[in-house]
């Protein structure tokens, strides 16, 4: 019982000082909707674009440390709740442009 009870306050003190997720600033960076390559071109995260995915998108630090198959880094992804859209962003649009002709040479 006291054993059980330890590892339950381990859980808790663990859990209570976990960070919580960090912020991830999309202005000014590159993406692509990653989901329908071939009709989303790269394009500054700026004006009407920043006002979409900070309304309608969930955007966080990428799950995989921001590692493509590309070798380029992604700085956020940013999902919409129904899972139909999701933009890649990247620091640089060289970035961006590299990674978005790999997917479209893996979807040919």
């Amino acid at each position: 019982m006291v054993t059980r009870s330890l590892v339950v306050l381990a859980l808790i003190a663990a859990t209570a000082g976990a960070e919580p997720p960090r912020a991830v600033k999309i202005q000014d960076t590159v993406g692509f909707d990653w989901l329908e390559p071939r009709a989303s071109k790269c394009t500054k995260v700026a004006g009407r674009l920043l006002a979409r995915l900070n309304k309608d998108y969930q955007c966080a630090p990428p799950d995989n440390r921001g590692a493509t198959g590309s070798g380029v880094t992604i700085v956020a992804t940013c999902k919409t709740r129904n899972g139909k859209s999701e933009f890649l962003l990247f620091a640089t649009a060289a970035d961006c442009a590299k990674e978005r002709d790999m997917q479209l040479a893996n979807a040919e």
